[in-house]
This record gives structure tokens, sequence and C-alpha cells, in this order.
């Protein structure tokens, strides 16, 4: 496998991406979308297990995340992040031409990319993967740090807090959360704006879940308290025959990340093989 970075310069904002390639001709291409505060290259291992497949892999740091340029935690305009992942398809296109894309997002990333597939033209996609995906969280965000967020945010936009994230929730390995602090491309911060940007673009994804039209995998943790299960479900029985949905017992939010990821990849894997194959 090799590796080949990228990068957009748009609106004012620098993204950083990477291309990792397989060492074989590739069966098909995952295009990642990675969550809030972490970035792109919390994935090498999943390139390195794809690469044995012959599955490469296209990624991107989002604004404000990563090597990407942009404030830490805030996002203007929730649109923008739906039209980079355009760019990303047309960078994957451009790369890997003739060759079977699939869609993957985790988190946060998978709000975007639900958003994405429920907008969007996908004729051009195999599949999609929504991981731990963000439509709902586990829990509810502290009253009063919403209120005084909203306070601040009506006088400065861009006022940004903590997101109260525990690391330990990331997985049941807590090696995982202890890298995760470590660090120095993660951050912590989000915009009130953000958060509601993401919040009610979840909650459309779920009202319009109905209207799916690709194939798709979602895959969670039953222990997440980070993102809803209940919320994977529900949208994947609105989906019907458009969504599968694999629950994993006892994992947590990052199932790629846990102590039997080699389960979870595997079966990911095989799910992405049998769509690009068709």
């Amino acid at each position: 496998m090799t590796t080949e970075n990228f990068t957009w310069n748009l609106d004012k904002t620098t993204i950083e991406g990477t291309i990792w390639k397989t060492s074989n001709t590739p069966k098909g291409v995952v295009a990642l979308v990675h969550g809030f505060g972490e970035h792109m290259a919390r994935y090498q291992h999943v390139a390195e297990y794809f690469d044995k497949h012959d599955i490469a892999l296209v990624s991107y740091d989002q604004r404000g995340h990563g090597k990407s340029s942009g404030k830490r935690g805030h996002i203007k305009k929730y649109h923008w992040l739906l039209e980079d992942v355009d760019r990303l398809l047309k960078k994957t296109q451009e790369t890997f031409p003739n060759t079977p894309i699939i869609l993957y997002g985790h988190s946060w990333g998978g709000n975007i990319v639900s958003n994405y597939i429920l907008q969007k033209d996908t004729s051009s996609l195999a599949g999609v993967v929504l991981s731990s995906p963000w439509l709902k969280l586990a829990f509810d965000p502290p009253k009063i740090q919403m209120a005084i967020g909203k306070f601040i945010g009506k006088i400065f936009p861009g006022f940004t807090q903590s997101n109260n994230l525990n690391p330990d929730d990331l997985s049941t390995d807590l090696a995982v959360g202890r890298a995760y602090v470590a660090d120095p491309l993660v951050h912590g911060r989000i915009s009130v704006a953000t958060y509601f940007g993401a919040r009610d673009a979840g909650t459309w994804a779920l009202d319009n879940a109905p209207k799916l039209a690709i194939d798709t995998l979602l895959i969670h943790g039953t222990e997440d308290k980070i993102t809803s299960h209940k919320a994977s479900e529900e949208f994947a029985q609105k989906a019907k025959d458009k969504a599968t949905i694999k629950l994993w017992e006892g994992m947590r939010h990052e199932t790629h990340n846990e102590v039997k990821k080699e389960d979870m990849l595997k079966f990911v894997t095989e799910w992405i093989v049998g769509k690009v194959s068709n």
C-alpha cells in the first residue's frame, strides 16, 4: 500500500486529504468522512485492513479538523460540508476511474453522509456505510451550557465550548481514549451553531429515511454513549429494504477501534466487497 496527499483550496479554507492506494488493482474504493474532533489519520489501520482485500481509501480532514485550516469546532454553514463530500467523490473518481465507490461516514461524518445521500444524486455510488452515525445523541447536552452558548453565540457566532467528550466512551479498549487525548490533531471544541446544525440535520435524515434510494449498511455498538444506536435502528426501519443494520453487542462509539475490531472490520469489508463486485 502507498499513500498520496492532496490539497483543496476553497473559500479561504485549505483542506488536506490522503489517498491510500492498494498494493494490487483495487476492486473498489471507500470515500471516508471522519467524525467530529478527529481526523483522517486515525483510520490508517482501517486503510491497511482494506488493502488486504484490494479496497482503496480516500479521505480528508474536515474543515477545522486535523491538518485542514478553519476554526476548531465551528462550521459556519452546514451545506459547505455536503459540498466537501462532492469534492471528495470527484477526487475519488478522478483517482480511481471506473472503480466502484462506497461512501463511508463515521459519527458526525455519518450525519453528513446520511444527509448527502438523501439530498444528492447517488448514481455514482455502489453503496454507503454509516458507522455510529450522529442521527441523535445518546445524551442531552447540559441545558445551562447550551443557554450560555446560545447567548454568547448571538454576539460571537464563532464562540466554542468543550464538547464534554469522555474519551473512555470511544472504546472498551481504554488505550484508544488515552491516544485520543494525547493526539495533537484532535480537538474538543464545538460552537452552538455547529451543534444545532448537526442536530437538525440528524433529525432531518431520520424524517426522510423512507426516501433512501441506495443500499446502506448501518453499524453501531449497543454501549455507545455518544450517538444513539436506537436512532440508527429507527433509520434502518424507516428505510426498509434499502438499509441493513448490524448492532455490535457491548461495543462503544468507535467499533473500528474496539477490542474486537477485527470482527467489525471483517463484517464491513465483506459487505463492501459484495457491493463492489456486483
